[in-house]
């Protein structure tokens, strides 16, 4: 499955709360893309759990995450298993699980900024 996959959960089901599921996580042009520009943020989304997902871009994840769920304040993961798995393009971050961590770092930034 693809991140899209979840743009269309958050598009068809706005009373939905939490999801989980595993997606190749790589980012989508939000700007130049019709059906993105459609989708209206969900605020009641305030649990991602993402499982073994992979991440290509996790800043523009984070941004793009912001952007549809501005609730979400952390996205729940597991590392990989296995480090000798091959991990194939375009998720070839050096530790996966990396990737979650920043997205989290810039999650809990929002959530400072909107404190203050």
């Amino acid at each position: 499955m693809t991140f899209t996959s979840v743009v269309h959960l958050i598009q068809h089901c706005p009373r939905l709360h939490t999801v989980q599921m595993t997606f190749c996580a790589t980012p989508v042009d939000y700007d130049n893309d019709p059906f993105f520009f459609k989708t209206v943020p969900n605020e009641k989304i305030t649990t991602l759990s993402v499982g073994m997902s992979p991440i290509s871009d996790p800043c523009a994840m984070g941004s793009i995450l912001l952007r549809l769920l501005p609730k979400l304040g952390h996205v729940d993961f597991f590392g990989w298993s296995n480090d000798d798995t091959p991990v194939p393009p375009p998720f070839q971050v050096e530790h996966l699980e990396d990737g979650w961590d920043v997205v989290n770092e810039i999650l809990a930034d929002n959530d400072h900024r909107e404190l203050k």
